[in-house]
């Protein structure tokens, strides 16, 4: 039988398998304050490259928290509801 659990479901838990532990909360923890999520910058004023980078860095932070928050079994019943509700073409 074919392993059907949607990708983001996959992923998801290898999100989980990689950052959950004591490692990954020294990672995480590393991460956060190298991008500096935890920190106000001063406003970037026509520098648009600067203010970029920046916002990516925290972008970068804030997924792998939103990915680790998310319940992998949750979210694959909630795709598998969704599918159900697909009107057939």
């Amino acid at each position: 039988m074919a392993d059907e659990t949607p990708e983001i479901v996959k992923l998801v838990q290898a999100y989980r398998d990689v950052f959950e532990g004591n490692a990954g909360a020294i990672v995480l923890q590393d991460l956060a304050f190298e991008c500096e999520f935890h920190t106000v910058s001063r406003p970037i004023i026509g520098n648009d490259a600067m203010l970029n980078y920046v916002t990516g860095k925290r972008d970068i932070y804030l997924l792998i928290t939103q990915r680790l928050n998310t319940d992998p079994k949750a979210l694959e019943e909630a795709i598998k509801q969704a599918e159900r509700k697909e009107p057939s073409v």
